[in-house]
């Protein structure tokens, strides 16, 4: 595949993630600095997923 169409995509995404964060509510919420903040934390959140930690209890494990 084309790196061109690999960049493509996510920045595709990028951009349907921002617009998603860039509602009137948290516009207002925030102040610009915060806002860019809170966005750039959002789009690696929603680029990157959840982290997933483990918890060793004993002989089970649990995922977080």
């Amino acid at each position: 595949m084309d790196i061109r169409k690999r960049n493509n995509g996510i920045q595709l995404l990028i951009n349907r993630f921002t617009n998603k964060f860039e509602v009137e509510e948290n516009i207002n919420y925030y102040s610009f600095k915060d806002f860019v903040r809170a966005r750039r934390k959002y789009l690696k959140y929603m680029l990157e997923g959840p982290r997933v930690t483990t918890t060793n209890c004993g002989d089970r494990t649990f995922m977080n």
